[in-house]
């Protein structure tokens, strides 16, 4: 078995738990699902869209378009600050600021995710996810929740002997040092 033979496999499993299986072209700029338009984004910012309104019917078209643009365009000077904030949002909700018809501003929140129904979120998995940073990378398979990459899987041909969990974890280190955007919306 080589390491291409267990993305399969991991897409296989994937798929049987419906998750939509596609591989990093599909995704990319001019691929046939065209989900962002460079390889430095990492956000799939029409499936969160889709999501915020599936999710979100009473909230104005201007607040989800805030709360995807605020996700989207999020930056920390900490990974770990960072990851934090994105984390309550994720959880609680996006905070966007809201006008009613007599002119009244209240802040309200977006849910990102449906925790209680779980079947009224987006789940995608990508085989081979390009994404450009400090340098090139391209993890193994990125899970997608509503258009949000909250999983990084970095899998190791298992025919190899020297191949163990440390070269894992230090191939995940590499890509949190080299493509941190990626790591600001997963634990």
């Amino acid at each position: 078995m080589l390491e291409n033979d267990l993305e399969t496999a991991c897409l296989n499993w994937l798929s049987d738990l419906d998750y939509e299986c596609l591989t990093g072209d599909d995704v990319s700029a001019g691929g046939s699902h065209g989900a962002r338009r460079k390889y430095l984004e990492v956000i799939l910012r029409s499936r969160l869209h889709e999501a915020l309104d599936r999710l979100n019917p009473s909230l104005p078209s201007s607040a989800l378009e805030a709360a995807v643009q605020k996700i989207a365009s999020y930056g920390s000077q900490s990974l770990v600050d960072g990851n934090r904030e994105m984390y309550e949002w994720i959880r609680n909700g996006v905070p966007v600021e809201v006008e009613d018809t007599e002119g009244h501003k209240s802040i309200l929140r977006a849910r990102v995710i449906d925790f209680e129904q779980t079947e009224a979120n987006d789940f995608l998995a990508v085989q081979q996810f390009t994404v450009h940073g400090e340098k090139i990378r391209r993890p193994d398979i990125v899970v997608f929740v509503n258009g949000l990459p909250l999983v990084v899987f970095e899998l190791k041909n298992p025919a190899d002997l020297n191949a163990d969990i440390e070269d894992a974890y230090n191939q995940i280190q590499t890509y949190q040092n080299d493509i941190e955007q990626l790591f600001i919306y997963n634990l």
